[in-house]
């Protein structure tokens, strides 16, 4: 334990940030510090009305000596740090030496606290500075307790705002508890609200010897539970495209930091319904302490999209960096990553992604429909991308034949089903073209050595299959399709030469493989087969009309020239179609207000009907602004929103009521919007004798006309919840049904409409949450055009 010091002015000011906790999250993340920085291995946090009336942080630490209590309210002071180099290798959680301060003058400030060594512990006293006014001794076990009342008392405005988000706040420190729970799995987190007098534990954690699995399970919850949807992340060199993607060669001296940047946790496989479908969820660690870092998000996302493009990761990373290449103090709550070596670490993550999710879906199968591989990038992406650990083992098409058992209709080379000769129609060329007829050579071969009978070269890439037969390979990845030439010395089929791009992704097998028997017959199948393909693609290739060479005359001079005549040509083009106008200089924000067009909900009272045109629009005017407005669309987002704010959906009682294994913070969300769920039509009970995290019951379900419902659409709506407090929370089956209720309901297109039936559509958009577009996306109105004083209406 170290002596409390008061840091010198310029290290205070270098570090110093003026927002600490600022709202009740920012407080109670400040306190955790300081009790994980003393060595708890249980903190306990009580929250009574919101923490409006009080709150509390209490641990199991080393406790606060005696000699240090004058020291602890006052600024800048703090036992982390004494100077700017201490800061450069900074490993504790806190280090600024504020928090106490500032929540002595803005609030009410007590500390009980007690030493191993003490006989009694303290409850200490501050004034409103935050100075230490006095203390008492009183009997406790060894710890800390931290008392904050009258929550920013001294600072009206931010109290008031609080006083609005509340329940927000609350749930705020619900995550911020489950973050903490995961950068520390051995620590027990208790957390507890109070209000009317009435405990309700929110969550708590196991601690002591409990692992990630465990812990997943019991603060996240779900069905199926985290654990079994997510998979252990493998760290991996940084390939050649991710190198290049992050541009790592502009940065040379920075690059020796990648085998000291490391990386562990887990994440949601890539198959459908692993993921998850609402934002994703992701927790990132930096060197233990709980951070956010919004393109290592990013990142994540759009490599896991490219193998599940309709769900979203969950994840849990944690990161291991020297101190001295991050900076922990760029925000207010020091967990905002920056670092100089951010783009390396992006390319190493992005690579063991990439490499662990090509690895497990590595499987593809070929059809006519020509179905995009989503493993593979559309930017020179294949086999050869990846480092050549992690490279699919090669082997050849004979060995797959002997070892798989393989159907009558399929045959597979190397992980791709391919449809057998004798199924494939010469007139198909998409699946001529999309048939291997040649062995592949793999970058990795040093020696040139026979393979099944065949003769490898490998500084030409070409297969030497027997004294006359010549099968050639190509590395070329700008060749997009199957190429076969006819030798000038070749007297049959057997002495083609052929070419093949690197798409097709087949190999070999090692020298003396040599089948026998029943295994002999079918390898003489698959030969005769790929002859009758080769011999198909030689006929396709001999039967096309050669055209005559012509002799064109070409001028440089010349073709420049009409280069220049046409860029000219498309540029006063360009000019004819620009609006342009001409303003004067004292008068240029009339002008600008002029071209400015800006509608409220409240204009739609005073629009002007003018008239209905072709019985589907409406014409008004607004001042000198002339709208035309879709009857049927603003008839139908009309009737849509009174049939979600008005209709309350039956519900079908259960038999057995279900558990509802949503994990604590989903819990609170719930448990705060029961009205909201009711309303359509799911029928909650709480039962607080069960574990946190599981005390939900779902009793009913909707019934609804020729839609069936199930607990996946109350989880979606609690996710929607969760993202979108203030939204329409409304399942997207029942969106679905009163979208189409509404649309059949509303004024069609070719009704004839009376000036009080378009008045009436037109304003209703003023009562209206989003009266801009319908429920299927139509816009409801656009603006035609501005019409002066002078001109007719």
């Amino acid at each position: 334990m170290t002596n409390i010091i008061t840091l010198p002015q310029q290290v205070g000011h270098e570090i110093l940030s003026e927002l600490v906790c600022v709202d009740l999250r920012a407080a109670i993340k400040e306190l955790i510090d300081n009790s994980l920085d003393a060595g708890a291995k249980k903190i306990v946090i009580k929250i009574e009305n919101f923490g409006l009336t009080s709150f509390s942080v209490n641990d199991d630490g080393h406790g606060i000596a005696e000699e240090n209590f004058p020291l602890l309210g006052v600024r800048s002071c703090t036992s982390k740090i004494n100077t700017l180099e201490d800061f450069k290798n900074i490993k504790t959680y806190g280090f600024r030496g504020e928090a106490l301060h500032a929540l002595g003058i803005t609030s009410d400030l007590s500390i009980k606290t007690k030493v191993e060594e003490a006989i009694t512990g303290f409850n200490i006293f501050f004034n409103q500075s935050g100075i230490l006014d006095r203390t008492e001794q009183i009997c406790m076990t060894r710890g800390t307790t931290i008392t904050v009342t009258n929550f920013l008392c001294r600072r009206p405005v931010r109290r008031h705002y609080h006083e609005g988000r509340k329940v927000k706040a609350l749930e705020e420190v619900l995550g911020l508890i489950q973050t903490y729970v995961f950068a520390r799995i051995d620590v027990r987190y208790e957390l507890s609200h109070t209000q009317n007098g009435k405990v309700k534990s929110l969550l708590t954690s196991m601690g002591r010897n409990c692992t990630l699995k465990g812990v997943m399970d019991q603060v996240l919850g779900g069905k199926p539970p985290m654990s079994q949807t997510t998979t252990s992340i493998v760290e991996s060199p940084i390939s050649t495209q991710y190198f290049n993607h992050f541009k790592l060669a502009q940065i040379p001296n920075l690059l020796h930091y990648q085998d000291e940047i490391h990386f562990e946790g887990v994440i949601s496989f890539v198959q459908k319904g692993m993921g998850c479908s609402g934002k994703h969820r992701f927790f990132l660690y930096v060197n233990g302490r709980p951070m956010t870092c919004l393109r290592i998000g990013t990142a994540v996302k759009e490599v896991y999209k490219r193998f599940n493009p309709s769900e979203f990761p969950q994840m849990i990373l944690y990161i291991t960096m020297p101190p001295s290449i991050i900076d922990v103090n760029t925000s207010a709550l020091k967990d905002v990553l920056e670092s100089k070596c951010i783009e390396i670490l992006l390319a190493k993550l992005c690579s063991s992604l990439d490499s662990m999710f090509y690895q497990d879906n590595e499987s593809i199968v070929l059809t006519n429909n020509k179905r995009k591989n989503p493993y593979v990038d559309n930017e020179n992406r294949g086999i050869s991308s990846f480092p050549a650990a992690k490279r699919p083992k090669a082997t050849s098409i004979l060995s797959n034949v002997l070892d798989n058992d393989i159907s009558s209709n399929q045959t597979t080379l190397d992980g791709i089903v391919v449809v057998k000769p004798r199924e494939i129609k010469c007139e198909s060329q998409s699946v001529v073209q999309n048939i291997p007829t040649a062995l592949e050579i793999d970058e990795n071969i040093q020696t040139t050595e026979p393979i099944n009978g065949m003769e490898i070269d490998k500084s030409s890439n070409v297969i030497q299959k027997s004294p006359g037969e010549i099968i050639s390979t190509t590395n070329d990845a700008g060749k997009e399709s199957s190429e076969i030439e006819l030798n000038k010395t070749a007297k049959n089929v057997d002495d083609a030469v052929f070419k093949t791009p690197t798409r097709v992704a087949t190999s070999y097998q090692k020298k003396n493989s040599i089948p026998d028997g029943e295994n002999a017959n079918k390898c003489s199948e698959v030969r005769d087969e790929i002859k009758i393909i080769e011999e198909i693609m030689v006929v396709r290739r001999t039967t096309r009309t050669i055209r005559p060479l012509k002799l064109v005359k070409f001028s440089k001079i010349n073709f420049t020239n009409r280069l220049k005549k046409v860029g000219e040509e498309k540029e006063l083009e360009k000019d004819k179609r620009n609006f342009h106008k001409q303003f004067a200089k004292d008068s240029i924000k009339d002008h600008e207000a002029e071209l400015k067009c800006e509608i409220r909900k409240t204009d739609f009272q005073n629009m002007e009907i003018i008239g209905q045109f072709n019985m589907g629009f409406i014409f008004c005017s607004l001042g000198h602004n002339i709208f035309v407005f879709d009857q049927h669309a603003c008839d139908e987002i009309y009737n849509y929103e009174m049939l979600i704010k008005n209709t309350t959906i039956t519900s079908q009682p259960l038999q057995t009521p279900t558990v509802l294994d949503v994990g604590a913070l989903r819990e609170n969300v719930l448990q705060n919007n029961i009205a909201v769920f009711e309303k359509c039509g799911f029928r909650l009970k709480i039962d607080e004798s069960r574990e946190v995290g599981s005390r939900t019951l779902l009793t009913a379900l909707p019934v609804v006309a020729k839609c069936q419902y199930e607990t996946s659409d109350l989880i979606q709506m609690l996710d929607n919840l969760l993202n979108f407090p203030n939204s329409n929370c409304v399942p997207k089956k029942t969106k679905a049904l009163f979208a189409s209720m509404a649309c059949r309901k509303s004024v069609m297109i070719g009704k004839p409409l009376s000036f009080r039936q378009m008045r009436s559509i037109v304003e209703h958009l003023e009562d209206l949450k989003a009266p801009w577009n319908c429920p299927h996306g139509r816009p409801t109105f656009r603006f035609i055009a501005r019409h002066s004083e002078d001109q007719n209406k």
